[in-house]
């Protein structure tokens, strides 16, 4: 049975059931309707509005299509990740929409079948991308993070990659003291001289960020002690970046490390987040 076909029958049932009569499972109502539409007991208009609450209920998998499609084409790289992400955005707009729409038809006597459970599901994507965003308000609106905001450590061979031709990678000095206020705990990794080679934390560097997921380490210079490498994100394959600096001050080996998004305004506390994991995986690396 096709869906116009549901639609129909289900509104001659209706029909029927308002004059008292059930004939749900009396007769198969199919059979009758052209003789029904005949007799002008079922209008024309009243099949074309069943039709169309039928079909409407269709409507909550478009926010659900730009949502799958932005992310899968993203991951894929067959978009760009922001244009992937761009398109995840317009879910929500499209499932308010939906809503709008549900509303109006039932205003106009025109119910959606299902009405209440299309427009949850159209509204969804919209939930779930709020749900992983939340942290948005809680966080400052930055993109760039370094455990040392004096002397950041610098980007040599990210800068040399040809997507960041003309582009200016230093430290923001505005972000300084917004870092200061917002990660107050994000700090450098320190070791006592005595306990531990500058040599072997460099190398338990390196293996913690070849370990690491989505991490690429495209550059580790034991001469300078300087490790660089480019972060994949898991679903949208953004890029961020991050450089690790460790030099000997005094009687203790410090290990500094920066994090930055490419793209976007605000990384939404994951370059915070970056810097600390890499740092308790550094420790634990050492201790084993």
């Amino acid at each position: 049975m096709n869906t116009r076909r549901v639609a129909d029958s289900r509104h001659f049932v209706n029909i029927f059931s308002r004059l008292g009569i059930n004939i749900r499972f009396a007769v198969p109502v199919n059979l009758l309707l052209p003789w029904c539409y005949a007799c002008g007991i079922v209008t024309l208009q009243d099949r074309d509005t069943a039709r169309t609450g039928g079909a409407m209920k269709f409507l909550f998998l478009i926010p659900w299509l730009l949502f799958i499609c932005g992310a899968g084409l993203a991951h894929w790289r067959v978009l760009s990740p922001l244009s992937g992400f761009i398109l995840v955005l317009l879910s929500i707009p499209a499932g308010l929409a939906v809503v709008v729409a549900a509303l109006w038809f039932w205003i106009r006597g025109t119910p959606i079948s299902y009405g209440v459970v299309v427009c949850l599901l159209a509204i969804l994507p919209g939930a779930l991308i709020v749900f992983a965003g939340r942290d948005a308000f809680r966080v400052p609106r930055i993109n760039d993070v370094s455990t040392d905001l004096e002397h950041p450590p610098q980007f040599t061979a990210i800068a040399a990659l040809p997507e960041n031709e003309g582009r200016d990678l230093s430290y923001p000095e505005s972000f300084v003291p917004v870092v200061r206020d917002a990660y107050p705990d994000l700090s450098p990794g320190t070791w006592p001289k005595d306990r531990m080679a500058t040599d072997r934390l460099f190398d338990a560097a390196v293996t913690v960020a070849e370990g690491l997921s989505g991490w690429t380490v495209i550059r580790a210079d034991p001469e300078s002690k300087e490790i660089e490498a480019v972060v994949a994100s898991s679903l949208f394959r953004f890029r961020d970046y991050v450089s690790i600096r460790i030099s000997g001050t005094g009687e203790s080996i410090r290990v500094d490390i920066r994090s930055k998004s490419r793209d976007g305004k605000s990384d939404l506390g994951v370059n915070a987040r970056r810097i600390r994991t890499f740092l308790a995986a550094l420790s634990a690396e050492i201790t084993m």
